[in-house]
């Protein structure tokens, strides 16, 4: 028997990207809050906004629809916003960029690799899951990307309330799964969210498929998706 058996996956820099370089600055946020405009803010100023918004983001997280999501991002994009006047926001431009964000799947872009990785990794026979930090409007974007049908169970933190690394998202991934920690890897951008799942004796990989991203010496790592294979091949040494 296969020493691995399953492999969850998180989804941003892991299996995709995002088209605009930025999960939550879109194209369509760009057009009404040129980079331009931004730059003239000081960093730390801007980066005072963003910690603002996403607080306010990761508070009133438990969602339960694209609705509800459409709503959160448009007071986000009104929060880090109204923080300067070059760049402050009305409601309905601050709703027609969180509508985008909700809505347009192009602003996701898989890895060149992940379709064809997830499909032979299913005709191998592995179970795979995601554990994600992520919004309602996920469901409908892996529909549109076509890859939710290699996936056998999902872990949405939109769903649950909570975010990574905090341990009810390992709990319902395992649950989910069926299978022995000791046989599942989970592939993830951020070393904190593989801590936590190496204290469930889930097998930690670091994705580096992020511009700047740096190995950890405390994990594998892959660059892409494909890479997962070479990796699987050392544990059934």
């Amino acid at each position: 028997m296969r020493t691995i058996q399953g492999i969850f996956f998180d989804l941003g820099w892991t299996l995709e990207t995002p088209k605009s370089g930025d999960w939550f600055l879109t194209d369509c946020f760009n057009e009404y809050v040129p980079e331009k405009v931004r730059l003239r803010i000081s960093p730390t100023d801007w980066q005072d906004a963003m910690q603002t918004g996403h607080a306010y983001m990761s508070r009133t997280h438990l969602l339960h629809g694209l609705q509800e999501e459409e709503d959160n991002f448009t007071v986000f994009y009104q929060i880090i916003t109204s923080f300067f006047p070059e760049t402050r926001l009305s409601e309905t431009d601050a709703r027609a960029i969180a509508h985008d964000r909700t809505y347009n799947y192009d602003n996701y872009v898989p890895i060149e690799s992940t379709i064809a990785t997830l499909q032979k990794l299913k005709d191998m026979g592995y179970k795979l899951g995601v554990i994600s930090d992520t919004y309602p409007s996920v469901v409908p974007q892996l529909i549109d990307m076509g890859i939710d049908s290699f996936f056998d169970c999902f872990t949405y933190s939109c769903d649950l309330g909570v975010l990574k690394p905090n341990s009810r998202m390992y709990q319902d991934a395992l649950e989910k799964m069926h299978l022995p920690a000791s046989s599942l890897l989970f592939v993830d951008d951020i070393p904190a969210n593989l801590e936590a799942a190496a204290s469930f004796g889930i097998h930690p990989v670091l994705s580096l498929a992020k511009p700047g991203s740096k190995p950890d010496e405390r994990f594998p790592y892959i660059n892409e998706p494909a890479e997962i294979f070479s990796l699987l091949k050392q544990y059934d040494r």
